[in-house]
């Protein structure tokens, strides 16, 4: 039988306001009422009835992390990272995969399902600008990554510049006085995990060649088809 929040309020004999309090991680509890209740969720195996949860806040406390490839190193640390921080806020994320595809990111940007998740955190690859135009998401929903990032939507989108950071990386080794300076990447976007970050990165290798006034040399323009070969 599943325990209930009464059955664990009545095994560390306090209220259940007071359990709810510790459950949702309300700093208002002592340490020691903390504890006492923590060992009696333990042991009565407790587990949140989230569809109740959901219809008495509208939050279930589950976030949803949408990324093009399982396999790129990348990605996993950037998970790794939402997860944490989710976790410090006792928000549980869940992952999912694209492929990069536009019909799985566009069902993403509809609203994945809403009725289980409170927010969506997107790296979009195959969207077209119309797809951002046209549609309003059901769900709270950020962009990560700079593709599409000078479109005008209604969502929050957070971007490194590619093409600034390659500018600037160019431009120190240029200050320190080199010349002879490679770029090394998946430059025919052969891979959809990284291959258009790669063109815009080269993009801001070969402004910088020209700002300084240096000739594009196609030798030292480097392909590989993956980053576990640099």
């Amino acid at each position: 039988m599943t325990a209930t929040l009464k059955d664990v309020a009545q095994r560390a004999g306090v209220s259940i306001k007071t359990v709810s309090n510790v459950v949702h991680d309300y700093v208002h509890v002592t340490e020691e009422v903390r504890k006492r209740v923590h060992t009696a969720l333990e042991e009565l195996n407790y587990q949140p009835n989230l569809p109740a949860r959901y219809l008495r806040s509208g939050h279930v406390g589950v976030l949803a992390f949408a990324i093009p490839d399982l396999s790129n190193p990348y990605f996993s640390d950037l998970g790794n990272a939402i997860i944490a921080a989710a976790s410090s806020r006792s928000y549980t994320v869940l992952i999912d995969c694209t492929g990069g595809e536009r019909a799985h990111e566009s069902l993403v940007l509809d609203g994945l399902r809403p009725h289980l998740i409170d927010g969506v955190i997107l790296i979009p690859f195959a969207l077209e600008p119309e797809d951002l135009q046209s549609q309003q998401a059901k769900t709270p929903l950020v962009l990560l990554g700079d593709h599409l990032l000078d479109i005008d939507v209604p969502y929050d989108h957070l971007a490194n510049s590619n093409v600034a950071a390659a500018r600037l990386a160019t431009n120190h080794l240029l200050h320190l006085g080199r010349r002879r300076i490679a770029a090394i990447g998946n430059l025919e976007a052969l891979s959809i995990s990284d291959g258009a970050d790669s063109l815009r990165r080269l993009r801001g290798y070969i402004e910088a060649l020209a700002d300084a006034g240096l000739p594009l040399d196609a030798q030292f323009i480097i392909q590989v088809e993956s980053y576990s070969r640099l």
